[in-house]
Protein backbone atom coordinates (compact mmCIF):
# COMPACT_ATOMS: atom_id res chain seq x y z
CA UNK A 1 0.00 0.00 0.00
CA UNK A 2 3.11 2.24 0.94
CA UNK A 3 4.06 2.32 -2.98
CA UNK A 4 0.90 4.36 -3.81
CA UNK A 5 1.37 6.90 -1.01
CA UNK A 6 4.13 9.13 -2.89
CA UNK A 7 2.37 9.37 -6.22
CA UNK A 8 -1.17 9.59 -4.68
CA UNK A 9 0.08 12.82 -2.78
CA UNK A 10 1.62 14.20 -6.02
CA UNK A 11 -1.88 13.98 -7.78
CA UNK A 12 -3.88 15.57 -4.67
CA UNK A 13 -0.95 18.62 -4.45
CA UNK A 14 -1.24 19.12 -8.19
CA UNK A 15 -4.99 18.86 -8.32
CA UNK A 16 -4.87 21.97 -5.38
CA UNK A 17 -2.38 23.73 -7.42
CA UNK A 18 -4.18 23.74 -10.40
CA UNK A 19 -7.35 24.82 -8.23
CA UNK A 20 -5.55 27.84 -6.98
CA UNK A 21 -4.42 29.26 -10.06
CA UNK A 22 -7.31 28.43 -11.79
CA UNK A 23 -9.37 31.98 -13.59
CA UNK A 24 -12.69 32.86 -11.72
CA UNK A 25 -15.15 31.22 -13.70
CA UNK A 26 -16.67 34.30 -15.45
CA UNK A 27 -17.85 35.06 -19.19
CA UNK A 28 -16.55 38.23 -21.06
CA UNK A 29 -18.46 39.79 -24.11
CA UNK A 30 -17.15 42.94 -26.12
CA UNK A 31 -20.29 45.25 -26.83
CA UNK A 32 -18.79 47.05 -29.49
CA UNK A 33 -15.61 48.07 -27.09
CA UNK A 34 -17.10 47.66 -23.96
CA UNK A 35 -15.91 44.50 -21.89
CA UNK A 36 -18.72 43.17 -19.83
CA UNK A 37 -18.37 40.57 -17.14
CA UNK A 38 -20.54 38.25 -15.81
CA UNK A 39 -18.88 36.56 -12.56
CA UNK A 40 -20.28 33.50 -10.97
CA UNK A 41 -17.87 32.45 -8.28
CA UNK A 42 -17.21 31.96 -4.57
CA UNK A 43 -15.39 35.34 -4.61
CA UNK A 44 -18.89 37.33 -5.47
CA UNK A 45 -21.07 35.06 -3.06
CA UNK A 46 -22.58 31.40 -3.22
CA UNK A 47 -22.52 29.63 -6.37
CA UNK A 48 -25.05 28.35 -7.79
CA UNK A 49 -24.81 25.14 -9.98
CA UNK A 50 -27.20 26.09 -12.35
CA UNK A 51 -25.83 29.75 -13.51
CA UNK A 52 -22.46 27.44 -13.68
CA UNK A 53 -24.32 24.85 -16.11
CA UNK A 54 -25.74 28.11 -18.27
CA UNK A 55 -22.51 29.30 -18.46
CA UNK A 56 -20.66 26.48 -19.68
CA UNK A 57 -23.36 26.55 -23.23
CA UNK A 58 -21.46 28.14 -25.93
CA UNK A 59 -24.78 28.54 -27.21
CA UNK A 60 -26.00 30.70 -24.41
CA UNK A 61 -23.00 33.27 -24.73
CA UNK A 62 -23.26 33.58 -28.05
CA UNK A 63 -27.23 34.48 -27.63
CA UNK A 64 -26.47 37.21 -25.10
CA UNK A 65 -23.58 38.76 -26.86
CA UNK A 66 -25.30 39.20 -29.92
CA UNK A 67 -28.60 40.34 -28.26
CA UNK A 68 -26.52 42.96 -26.97
CA UNK A 69 -24.66 43.94 -29.63
CA UNK A 70 -28.13 44.04 -32.10
CA UNK A 71 -29.10 46.40 -28.94
CA UNK A 72 -26.57 48.75 -28.76
CA UNK A 73 -26.05 49.08 -32.61
CA UNK A 74 -30.07 49.79 -32.58
CA UNK A 75 -29.54 52.69 -30.02
CA UNK A 76 -25.74 54.12 -29.97
CA UNK A 77 -23.77 53.44 -32.96
CA UNK A 78 -22.95 56.32 -35.18
CA UNK A 79 -24.24 53.92 -38.54
CA UNK A 80 -27.09 55.35 -40.21
CA UNK A 81 -29.50 53.20 -39.01
CA UNK A 82 -29.45 53.40 -35.57
CA UNK A 83 -31.81 55.66 -33.63
CA UNK A 84 -28.96 58.44 -31.88
CA UNK A 85 -27.98 58.46 -35.71
CA UNK A 86 -31.21 59.32 -37.03
CA UNK A 87 -31.65 62.05 -34.68
CA UNK A 88 -27.82 63.33 -34.82
CA UNK A 89 -28.30 64.04 -38.38
CA UNK A 90 -32.42 64.74 -38.88
CA UNK A 91 -34.15 68.28 -39.34
CA UNK A 92 -34.29 70.82 -36.97
CA UNK A 93 -37.64 70.64 -35.35
CA UNK A 94 -38.15 66.87 -36.99
CA UNK A 95 -39.62 63.78 -35.20
CA UNK A 96 -37.53 61.11 -35.06
CA UNK A 97 -39.32 57.85 -33.76
CA UNK A 98 -37.00 56.35 -31.04
CA UNK A 99 -38.41 53.11 -31.49
CA UNK A 100 -36.71 50.37 -29.73
CA UNK A 101 -34.84 53.07 -27.96
CA UNK A 102 -37.35 55.16 -26.60
CA UNK A 103 -37.20 53.74 -23.22
CA UNK A 104 -33.48 54.64 -22.65
CA UNK A 105 -33.76 57.98 -23.98
CA UNK A 106 -36.55 59.24 -22.37
CA UNK A 107 -34.37 57.84 -18.93
CA UNK A 108 -31.35 59.04 -20.42
CA UNK A 109 -33.13 62.97 -21.03
CA UNK A 110 -34.84 62.32 -17.60
CA UNK A 111 -32.44 61.65 -15.60
CA UNK A 112 -30.17 64.70 -17.11
CA UNK A 113 -33.49 67.05 -15.58
CA UNK A 114 -33.39 65.28 -12.32
CA UNK A 115 -29.21 66.21 -12.03
CA UNK A 116 -30.10 69.66 -13.39
CA UNK A 117 -28.32 69.09 -16.56
CA UNK A 118 -24.79 68.44 -14.44
CA UNK A 119 -24.96 65.98 -17.02
CA UNK A 120 -25.66 66.75 -20.15
CA UNK A 121 -26.04 64.45 -23.08
CA UNK A 122 -25.63 67.13 -25.45
CA UNK A 123 -22.34 67.22 -24.43
CA UNK A 124 -21.38 64.91 -27.15
CA UNK A 125 -20.21 67.34 -29.24
CA UNK A 126 -17.39 68.09 -26.68
CA UNK A 127 -16.45 64.83 -26.65
CA UNK A 128 -16.41 64.63 -30.03
CA UNK A 129 -13.97 67.71 -30.49
CA UNK A 130 -11.54 66.57 -27.94
CA UNK A 131 -11.63 63.18 -29.78
CA UNK A 132 -11.28 61.59 -26.55
CA UNK A 133 -11.61 58.16 -28.51
CA UNK A 134 -8.77 58.63 -30.41
CA UNK A 135 -6.68 59.20 -27.41
CA UNK A 136 -8.01 62.98 -26.97
CA UNK A 137 -6.49 66.28 -28.56
CA UNK A 138 -6.07 70.28 -26.89
CA UNK A 139 -8.79 72.28 -27.74
CA UNK A 140 -8.58 75.91 -27.54
CA UNK A 141 -10.93 78.67 -26.07
CA UNK A 142 -12.54 80.00 -29.22
CA UNK A 143 -13.46 76.28 -30.69
CA UNK A 144 -14.73 74.91 -27.14
CA UNK A 145 -16.76 78.26 -27.10
CA UNK A 146 -18.21 77.79 -30.10
CA UNK A 147 -19.07 74.05 -29.50
CA UNK A 148 -20.95 75.52 -26.13
CA UNK A 149 -23.38 77.28 -27.89
CA UNK A 150 -24.79 73.80 -28.98
CA UNK A 151 -24.38 72.17 -25.52
CA UNK A 152 -27.99 72.44 -24.08
CA UNK A 153 -29.87 69.23 -23.03
CA UNK A 154 -33.46 71.26 -23.50
CA UNK A 155 -32.75 71.52 -27.21
CA UNK A 156 -33.87 67.74 -27.26
CA UNK A 157 -37.20 67.03 -26.68
CA UNK A 158 -39.49 64.01 -26.85
CA UNK A 159 -43.05 64.00 -28.21
CA UNK A 160 -44.99 60.98 -27.44
CA UNK A 161 -42.21 58.42 -29.07
CA UNK A 162 -40.60 60.44 -30.93
CA UNK A 163 -37.60 62.85 -30.42
CA UNK A 164 -36.87 66.42 -31.62
CA UNK A 165 -33.91 67.71 -32.00
CA UNK A 166 -34.15 72.14 -31.69
CA UNK A 167 -30.56 73.23 -32.38
CA UNK A 168 -28.50 72.19 -36.10
CA UNK A 169 -25.63 71.47 -34.03
CA UNK A 170 -26.44 69.83 -31.46
CA UNK A 171 -26.42 66.00 -30.82
CA UNK A 172 -26.86 64.11 -28.00
CA UNK A 173 -24.95 60.85 -27.06
CA UNK A 174 -24.84 58.49 -23.72
CA UNK A 175 -21.46 59.25 -23.56
CA UNK A 176 -19.42 57.51 -20.94
CA UNK A 177 -22.81 56.54 -19.80
CA UNK A 178 -23.19 53.85 -21.81
CA UNK A 179 -21.74 51.29 -20.23
CA UNK A 180 -24.46 51.42 -17.35
CA UNK A 181 -27.35 50.98 -20.43
CA UNK A 182 -25.47 48.19 -21.41
CA UNK A 183 -25.05 46.67 -18.27
CA UNK A 184 -28.93 47.13 -17.82
CA UNK A 185 -29.21 45.16 -20.83
CA UNK A 186 -27.29 42.93 -19.96
CA UNK A 187 -28.80 42.16 -16.34
CA UNK A 188 -32.65 41.18 -18.55
CA UNK A 189 -31.08 39.07 -20.58
CA UNK A 190 -28.98 37.05 -18.10
CA UNK A 191 -32.23 36.85 -16.07
CA UNK A 192 -34.27 35.73 -18.82
CA UNK A 193 -31.97 33.04 -19.61
CA UNK A 194 -32.70 31.85 -15.84
CA UNK A 195 -29.48 33.34 -14.59
CA UNK A 196 -29.62 33.88 -10.52
CA UNK A 197 -26.74 34.46 -8.85
CA UNK A 198 -22.63 36.04 -10.01
CA UNK A 199 -22.37 40.02 -10.64
CA UNK A 200 -22.53 41.65 -14.20
CA UNK A 201 -19.67 43.92 -14.22
CA UNK A 202 -18.76 46.62 -17.19
CA UNK A 203 -15.58 49.85 -17.29
CA UNK A 204 -17.77 51.71 -14.61
CA UNK A 205 -20.51 49.50 -13.58
CA UNK A 206 -21.72 47.01 -10.90
CA UNK A 207 -24.36 45.22 -9.81
CA UNK A 208 -25.51 41.74 -8.81
CA UNK A 209 -28.06 39.28 -9.26
CA UNK A 210 -28.07 38.13 -5.51
CA UNK A 211 -27.58 39.71 -2.45
CA UNK A 212 -24.66 39.17 -0.02
CA UNK A 213 -21.94 41.11 -2.15
CA UNK A 214 -19.40 43.70 -1.20
CA UNK A 215 -17.96 46.86 -3.23
CA UNK A 216 -14.95 47.91 -2.86
CA UNK A 217 -14.40 52.24 -3.49
CA UNK A 218 -10.89 51.73 -5.20
CA UNK A 219 -8.87 54.63 -6.90
CA UNK A 220 -8.05 55.24 -9.08
CA UNK A 221 -10.98 52.96 -10.49
CA UNK A 222 -8.78 51.45 -12.98
CA UNK A 223 -4.63 50.41 -12.50
CA UNK A 224 -2.40 51.42 -15.72
CA UNK A 225 0.34 49.61 -14.92
CA UNK A 226 1.87 47.34 -12.65
CA UNK A 227 3.91 50.37 -11.15
CA UNK A 228 0.43 52.28 -10.40
CA UNK A 229 -0.78 52.28 -6.57
CA UNK A 230 -4.44 51.72 -6.23
CA UNK A 231 -5.42 53.16 -2.74
CA UNK A 232 -8.43 51.42 -1.29
CA UNK A 233 -10.58 54.11 0.42
CA UNK A 234 -13.36 51.38 1.81
CA UNK A 235 -16.49 49.17 1.24
CA UNK A 236 -20.02 48.95 1.43
CA UNK A 237 -22.29 46.32 1.36
CA UNK A 238 -24.96 46.21 -1.51
CA UNK A 239 -28.57 45.59 -0.60
CA UNK A 240 -30.34 43.31 -3.33
CA UNK A 241 -31.19 45.10 -6.87
CA UNK A 242 -28.84 47.75 -6.23
CA UNK A 243 -26.86 49.11 -9.12
CA UNK A 244 -23.46 50.34 -8.67
CA UNK A 245 -21.13 53.02 -10.88
CA UNK A 246 -18.27 55.24 -10.26
CA UNK A 247 -15.85 57.14 -12.19
CA UNK A 248 -12.56 59.24 -11.48
CA UNK A 249 -10.47 61.77 -13.08
CA UNK A 250 -8.58 59.03 -14.94
CA UNK A 251 -11.37 58.72 -17.50
CA UNK A 252 -9.90 58.88 -20.97
CA UNK A 253 -7.19 61.12 -19.48
CA UNK A 254 -4.01 62.67 -21.44
CA UNK A 255 -1.69 65.70 -21.37
CA UNK A 256 -1.96 68.18 -23.88
CA UNK A 257 -0.23 71.89 -23.32
CA UNK A 258 0.77 70.99 -20.27
CA UNK A 259 -2.24 70.87 -18.79
CA UNK A 260 -4.37 67.35 -17.89
CA UNK A 261 -7.72 66.65 -19.71
CA UNK A 262 -10.40 63.87 -19.02
CA UNK A 263 -13.53 62.83 -20.28
CA UNK A 264 -15.59 63.93 -17.13
CA UNK A 265 -16.73 67.62 -18.74
CA UNK A 266 -18.56 70.96 -17.29
CA UNK A 267 -21.53 71.68 -19.51
CA UNK A 268 -21.00 75.29 -18.42
CA UNK A 269 -17.08 75.84 -19.77
CA UNK A 270 -16.51 73.04 -21.45
CA UNK A 271 -13.49 71.91 -19.21
CA UNK A 272 -12.46 68.71 -16.99
CA UNK A 273 -13.81 69.34 -13.83
CA UNK A 274 -11.09 69.40 -10.84
CA UNK A 275 -12.68 69.77 -7.54
CA UNK A 276 -13.43 65.45 -7.19
CA UNK A 277 -11.31 63.33 -7.44
CA UNK A 278 -13.97 60.78 -7.76
CA UNK A 279 -17.53 59.41 -6.46
CA UNK A 280 -19.49 56.28 -6.61
CA UNK A 281 -23.40 56.31 -6.75
CA UNK A 282 -25.71 52.91 -5.98
CA UNK A 283 -29.14 53.24 -7.65
CA UNK A 284 -32.06 51.46 -6.42
CA UNK A 285 -33.39 51.83 -9.94
CA UNK A 286 -30.73 51.30 -12.72
CA UNK A 287 -27.29 51.57 -13.84
CA UNK A 288 -27.77 53.91 -16.10
CA UNK A 289 -28.96 56.27 -13.28
CA UNK A 290 -26.16 55.59 -11.80
CA UNK A 291 -23.59 56.24 -14.01
CA UNK A 292 -25.49 59.60 -14.73
CA UNK A 293 -25.50 60.53 -11.44
CA UNK A 294 -21.99 59.85 -11.10
CA UNK A 295 -21.30 61.77 -13.78
CA UNK A 296 -23.22 64.92 -11.82
CA UNK A 297 -21.93 64.74 -8.75
CA UNK A 298 -18.64 65.04 -10.27
CA UNK A 299 -19.69 68.36 -12.12
CA UNK A 300 -21.46 69.61 -9.69
CA UNK A 301 -18.26 69.20 -6.35
CA UNK A 302 -18.23 68.07 -3.20
CA UNK A 303 -20.94 70.27 -1.40
CA UNK A 304 -23.64 70.65 -4.18
CA UNK A 305 -22.69 66.77 -4.85
CA UNK A 306 -23.37 65.35 -1.08
CA UNK A 307 -26.87 67.61 -0.82
CA UNK A 308 -27.64 66.38 -4.11
CA UNK A 309 -26.84 62.78 -3.33
CA UNK A 310 -28.87 63.18 0.18
CA UNK A 311 -32.07 64.77 -1.20
CA UNK A 312 -32.56 62.24 -3.98
CA UNK A 313 -34.43 59.34 -3.22
CA UNK A 314 -33.00 55.97 -3.71
CA UNK A 315 -29.92 57.37 -4.21
CA UNK A 316 -26.63 56.82 -2.10
CA UNK A 317 -23.28 57.49 -2.56
CA UNK A 318 -19.43 58.25 -1.58
CA UNK A 319 -17.47 61.57 -2.78
CA UNK A 320 -13.80 61.23 -2.77
CA UNK A 321 -12.35 65.29 -2.53
CA UNK A 322 -9.34 66.78 -4.28
CA UNK A 323 -7.63 66.41 -0.69
CA UNK A 324 -8.52 62.46 -0.92
CA UNK A 325 -11.08 63.00 1.59
CA UNK A 326 -13.66 60.23 1.52
CA UNK A 327 -17.55 62.17 2.37
CA UNK A 328 -20.36 59.64 2.64
CA UNK A 329 -23.89 60.31 1.64
CA UNK A 330 -26.36 59.42 4.86
CA UNK A 331 -28.31 56.64 3.24
CA UNK A 332 -25.07 54.60 2.72
CA UNK A 333 -23.29 55.66 6.02
CA UNK A 334 -24.25 52.48 8.34
CA UNK A 335 -22.96 50.11 5.49
CA UNK A 336 -20.10 51.49 5.23
CA UNK A 337 -16.62 51.17 6.55
CA UNK A 338 -13.00 51.47 5.77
Amino acid sequence: MKRFFFPITILIIATVISCAEAPEPEITWDIHGHEIRWVYSEQYGAVNQADKKLAQSSDFSNRVEETLKRKIETVLTQGSNSVIAKINNSDTGELVDAGDAFEEIRGLLGYSNECFGAFDPTLQILWDVYEFESGGRYVSDDELADALRWVNYRMIEIEGTSVIRKGDFTRIGFGPTISGLIVDSAISLLKNEGASGGVVISDYCYTALDDGHTYDFMYPLKKSGDEQLQMNYGHFKLEPGQFVAAFDDSLKGFFAHGKYFHMVLSPLDGRPVQSVRAVVVVSNESCLQATVFAYAVMVMGENRGIEFLNETDGVEGIILTADHDVIVSGGLGDRFWR
